[in-house]
């Protein structure tokens, strides 16, 4: 075997074996987890529930505070929030689903279960970081737009 083809072949059997140590490490903390689930999804999992409650919280007061007569831009502006709204929320929903799939349950076998979802785990990584990347521009564009009321309400109550 040439020295190039034996690098190689030397390679992917670093990354093999790195991948499994991973693989067996997820595993046993799933096993031991009292929830059944990492903790990195676990946290990710309360920052969502708790985005996804601010949200309609935000969604309530908005609509409360704009029940007069508005012009069509205020109505395009509510309409707008209103979206940014429904879409963060619906992707918070989303992820929440996914990572409650992500989750071992009690039961006999917890070990085979344990692998099975650490593999999912690592299967899943990718869309989960693109929901994950996704539901903080939400979160940006509803802080950009609440600092914006914020500051318009502030000009409006100084003019007077």
């Amino acid at each position: 075997m040439d020295p190039l083809t034996a690098l190689s072949v030397a390679g992917t059997i670093v990354q093999f074996v790195d991948f499994g140590a991973k693989l067996l490490s997820q595993a046993a903390e799933l096993y031991k987890s009292p929830v059944g689930t990492l903790r990195s999804n676990n946290e990710l999992e309360l920052v969502t529930t708790d985005l996804r409650c601010l949200i309609t919280k935000l969604r309530k007061s908005y609509s409360a505070g704009n029940d007069a007569e508005s012009s069509s831009e205020d109505v395009q502006q509510r309409t707008s929030f209103e979206r940014l709204c429904d879409e963060a929320a619906t992707l918070a929903e989303e992820l929440i689903v996914r990572l409650n799939k992500l989750k071992v349950k009690d039961g006999k076998q917890r070990i085979w279960r344990s692998l099975k979802e650490a593999v999912e785990t690592a299967w899943s990584k990718n869309e989960v970081a693109d929901m994950k990347r996704r539901l903080l521009s939400f979160r940006e564009a509803l802080e950009t737009r609440v600092l914006f009321s914020i500051r318009y309400a502030a000009a409006i109550f100084v003019s007077r």
